[in-house]
């Protein structure tokens, strides 16, 4: 039977479960098969057992076409062409293996029809629901799940008023929930979860609120974002929302809802406290969310305030992304920027929002700029906007408000231009034409009042001394200021200090008292010039770390207060934040977030801690790459010099930060880089290595009378930059000796390297990091023979070899087949990121492209490529990449490629 056949059947006498049937099997091509029974009379029989009432004319084992068969005609060739069934009172369901009766032409059951219709797990070709289904208004039961059906959901369904379950999982369907769905009252079950194509069903979920006869709702797995709606009217029992997009806080009304019985929204996106279900309620809740907390309690103020600006704009996916956690000022929340602990700042521009301002932004009440421009925000300005006393500016521009601008104090700037319903406030336009006037009037009296007040304040600096800090702890000894102090305290008032207002500065015996007195009970760890206490401020654990307290020459204090400046004005989720700053006398303290899983270095090693599963490992070196990654690209371009896994610190959830910032360095000092050996050996590059080492030995050799002559070979090594770099590889990881009769070879190293100090400094570090992370074992481990001792060597001979690289994999880690692989292309990365040359080196955006594809979270595009382009480069392919673009970008000759080309790294 055509299926132009069975449709012109369909209008003769329509039935709905045919009108199904036929629609599939027109696109199958092995449904015939799916009946244990062969022929026309096999079908029958099935069909028989499926009706409750069948006629009695129907004998089972008899001849379908011999006449007696009530309502059955055939063909003179035995095959049944017509079932007529008019009239009959018939009830029960009909079978799918109808549709194998090729030579049916008539099928009529008009007042017969169905009530339910049940085919699911059928192999089908992919098949549309008819829209001719509107016609099967006493159907209740429709279930087809696992039966190829592709398309949106037709609105005809929007007819079956009786429909009590509506169970479509693990198809094909896409597009959105509609509004016709709610006049489905009498829906009790509703299936839809797993869609397998790779849109899926999406949307927001408003319209299920509306069914109030809802008992059971699966809709998980598929790509459904906006809030959970409520269900306050439902009789809910059983919900299923896992592994959507869904934003916002879980509902009271869900929470409460007396009906319930099971609830599963793991792997979406909501925000806000943890929810707490009555006992006897299942939960599954644990894991992909993004709740402030994770136990039960209320959110911080701020983060509170935030989530009630996200639903302004409807909790977008870009927002509940980064606005995760319990602290706005951890680095992570996109557009948010603090003082300390404190909101002042929020850049939402060219987010692509939508809804409206919400009036909550007011309860920030140190907000000093809001940009939230660029965007599809509609309705009016909040006056609410106007209490914020600190506001300095507002920039709502290229927007769809409307209403009036409300008037602000002067000292905002209100920028409101793109927003073609949005009207001035009348008084506005007064007071703003009388600010330009009276400021263009009083500019000269202003100009002189300040020039005599800058001078009065000179003279009076210039007769009392250097400015002192005046704040005194009861918890320290008062003595005599000595000059050193002085001379930190000066650094602190002039120009270049005023830029640290982005920093906050903390009383000393706030400090003191957050840390007990610096009790040695509460140390977290000491290095060489400072030690680090775990403290507590505003109910919130911090580290607090304090260096030693030796008198400062001014360099050093210039330096301190450098260091304050670039670290503050770091945000990154992937670096340790900066919190605050204190000076007091000879004391100097930086207070940062705190890390309350240690470093990474406490987790490899063997310990009371569970061993890092391969997944954590290879979050955490993507993590460290972005981290480092985001330094290497700001505009004064920065490294760090001292990478190694006791100072990556992990959070609670083992997502990695990069932290002892003291070290950085940017780029357009990198000339006038300190003779003080920065870092540690084992993690140093082979440049950088002879770099400090030859400063070393000849700072020393420089104090002595006798100054040895350059020897004939550093000469040659001159001229011949590459020539000697195989030749004196091993001694780059290894520290340089103090035995004098090495100073012609550190020079030579020195040499060699071209004293040329670059990001790559950071790569080799990272790449070093990467073999720790693998084998478990340290940089350099001295309780080793010599010829073990040093890692790097011995990872970079080992995994040329796949089977001996197996002996230095950490043994800790359970391997599968795939994790091996992925562990072995790691290994890979590691031996190219500690190549001798640094233009052998990957950049760490390369880093971040490789380990990002392994993750599958997120494919930046490739150097060079078309924008939006992104990688499916082998590794061998990107290194070639990346060396030809460093060669360009270096100024070397496509000819000078050929001298090292033969070096093995």
């Amino acid at each position: 039977m055509s299926t132009d056949r069975g449709l012109t059947m369909g209008r003769e006498g329509f039935f709905c479960v045919l009108l199904l049937i036929t629609t599939a099997a027109a696109y199958s091509t092995s449904v015939a098969t799916l009946t244990a029974k062969s022929g026309d009379a096999g079908v029958i029989s099935d069909f028989t057992k499926r009706l409750s009432n069948p006629p009695r004319s129907w004998v089972r084992g008899g001849d379908v076409c011999s006449g007696t068969f009530v309502g059955i005609t055939c063909d003179v060739s035995g095959r049944i062409t017509g079932i007529n069934l008019t009239d009959k009172g018939l009830s029960g369901t009909l079978t799918l293996f109808l549709s194998s009766l090729g030579a049916l032409e008539i099928l009529d059951l008009r007042t017969a029809l169905p009530k339910i219709i049940e085919m699911d797990n059928l192999p089908l070709q992919p098949w549309l629901i008819p829209n001719t289904i509107a016609k099967c208004t006493a159907l209740q039961i429709f279930s087809a799940s696992n039966t190829s059906i592709i398309g949106a959901l037709p609105a005809e369904l929007a007819n079956l008023k009786s429909l009590t379950i509506l169970w479509l999982s693990y198809n094909y369907l896409r597009g959105s929930l509609h509004a016709w769905l709610a006049e489905l009252s009498s829906l009790e079950i509703l299936g839809l979860d797993n869609q397998m194509s790779d849109v899926k069903l999406s949307g927001n979920l408003d319209v299920l609120g509306s069914l109030k006869s809802l008992k059971e709702l699966w809709i998980q797995s598929n790509l459904f974002s906006g809030q959970i709606p409520d269900f306050n009217n439902s009789q809910l029992q059983v919900l299923n929302l896992t592994d959507n997009m869904l934003t916002g806080l879980v509902p009271s009304s869900l929470i409460d809802l007396e009906s319930l019985q099971s609830v599963q929204l793991s792997n979406n996106l909501l925000q806000g406290p943890w929810p707490v279900f009555p006992t006897g309620v299942i939960v599954d809740i644990v894991s992909g969310n993004r709740f402030c907390l994770h136990v039960p309690g209320p959110c911080d103020p701020q983060v509170s305030i935030l989530l009630d600006v996200a639903s302004g704009f409807g909790f977008p996916i870009e927002l509940a992304q980064t606005w995760a956690g319990n602290s706005p000022c951890n680095g992570s929340w996109v557009g948010i920027v603090c003082r300390g602990i404190i909101v002042v700042a929020i850049n939402l521009s060219g987010q692509n929002l939508s809804g409206f301002i919400s009036p909550a932004f007011a309860n920030l009440s140190m907000l000093e700029r809001l940009d939230l421009s660029k965007n599809q925000l509609k309705r009016v300005i909040p006056k609410a906007l106007t209490i914020l006393t600190h506001l300095r500016f507002l920039n709502v521009s290229n927007n769809d408000l409307s209403g009036l601008v409300p008037r602000f104090n002067s000292r905002a700037e209100v920028v409101t231009e793109g927003n073609p319903l949005l009207s001035p406030n009348s008084k506005s336009n007064v007071l703003m034409i009388g600010v330009i006037v009276g400021s263009t009037l009083a500019g000269v009296v202003i100009l002189l009042l300040l020039a005599w007040l800058c001078l009065h304040i000179w003279k009076k600096r210039n007769a009392s001394g250097p400015a002192l800090e005046t704040q005194v702890s009861t918890h320290m000894t008062t003595g005599t200021i000595d000059s050193t102090h002085q001379s930190l305290t000066t650094q602190c008032t002039d120009a270049a200090c005023q830029s640290l207002s982005h920093v906050e500065k903390l009383p000393i015996n706030v400090l003191t008292n957050a840390t007990n007195n610096f009790d040695e009970n509460m140390i977290l760890g000491k290095g060489g010039s400072a030690v680090v206490f775990k403290g507590v401020l505003n109910d919130e654990p911090v580290a607090v770390k304090r260096f030693n307290s030796d008198t400062m020459s001014t360099k050093q204090a210039k330096e301190f207060i450098n260091e304050i400046d670039v670290v503050g004005k770091l945000s990154h989720r992937n670096l340790v934040k900066l919190l605050g700053y204190c000076i007091h006398n000879n004391e100097r303290l930086l207070v940062y977030e705190y890390m309350p899983a240690g470093t990474l270095w406490e987790r490899l090693k063997p310990s009371d801690h569970m061993p890092l599963t391969w997944a954590q490992r290879m979050m955490i070196s993507l993590d460290v790459a972005r981290g480092i990654e985001y330094l290497h690209g700001m505009n004064q371009q920065a490294f760090i010099r001292d990478l190694k896994p006791s100072n990556i610190l992990l959070d609670q959830d083992l997502r990695a930060k990069v932290s002892d910032f003291g070290l950085i360095k940017t780029a357009e000092n990198k000339s006038s880089t300190s003779s003080k050996a920065v870092g540690t050996f084992g993690y140093l590059a082979p440049e950088y290595a002879g770099l400090l080492a030859f400063k070393r030995n000849l700072n020393r050799f420089s104090k002595s009378s006798a100054m040895p002559s350059l020897p004939p070979i550093v000469n040659q090594a001159i001229l011949s930059p590459h020539a000697f770099k195989k030749y004196f590889a091993l001694s780059y990881f290894s520290p340089p000796l103090k035995d004098s009769n090495l100073y012609k070879d550190l020079e030579i190293r020195a040499l060699i390297a071209m004293g040329e100090l670059s990001t790559k400094v950071d790569v080799f570090a990272y790449g070093v990091v990467l073999m720790e992370i693998i084998t478990g074992r340290k940089a350099i481990d001295e309780s080793l023979p010599d010829d073990g001792k040093f890692l790097a060597p011995i990872f970079k001979t080992k995994v040329l070899d796949k089977e001996k690289f197996r002996d230095i994999v950490d043994p800790a880690l359970e391997l599968n087949d795939e994790d091996w692989d992925t562990l072995l292309e790691v290994a890979d990365l590691a031996h190219h990121c500690t190549a001798l040359e640094p233009r052998h080196r990957p950049g760490m955006h390369n880093c971040v492209t490789i380990l990002s594809n392994m993750v599958d979270q997120w494919k930046p595009t490739v150097v060079g490529c078309e924008k939006g382009e992104t990688s499916s480069m082998g590794l061998n392919q990107l290194v070639d990449k990346w060396i030809e673009k460093d060669l360009t970008t270096s100024g070397w000759k496509k000819e000078d490629n050929t001298t090292s080309g033969s070096e093995s790294d």
